[in-house]
């Protein structure tokens, strides 16, 4: 039986053999010793949410998604999250009507 776990070195039992269904064997205290491993170089990637909310404004980027790919407006705007459309063509966001503003940016 094989005994690991992040930080300590492996460590083996002897072999078992299972004799049948009521089998039961008192492995005893298992130690594991520290193990440390000296890394070449460590590489930290950053992750900038695309929703931003700032004094009650939902602000979504979606520049350089696979999202804005080949999509128009109303099409990445019914994929972004809460927001959803009645039956009447309306949209809500988390279940709520109100207003919804789309500052268009750097439009080629």
């Amino acid at each position: 039986m094989k005994f690991s776990a992040i930080g300590y070195a492996d460590n083996f039992s002897d072999e078992l053999k299972v004799s049948g269904p009521n089998f039961n064997y008192d492995l005893g205290v298992i130690l594991l010793s520290e193990e440390t491993t000296m890394l070449d170089e460590v590489m930290l990637k950053s992750w900038k949410s695309r929703m931003k909310v700032e004094n009650g404004n939902v602000t979504m980027e979606v520049e350089g998604t696979t999202m804005a790919a080949g999509n128009n407006a109303y099409e990445m705007l019914v994929r972004a999250p809460g927001v959803s459309v009645d039956q009447n063509g309306n949209f809500q966001l988390n279940g709520r009507s109100g207003s919804i503003y789309l500052p268009i940016l750097n439009w080629n």
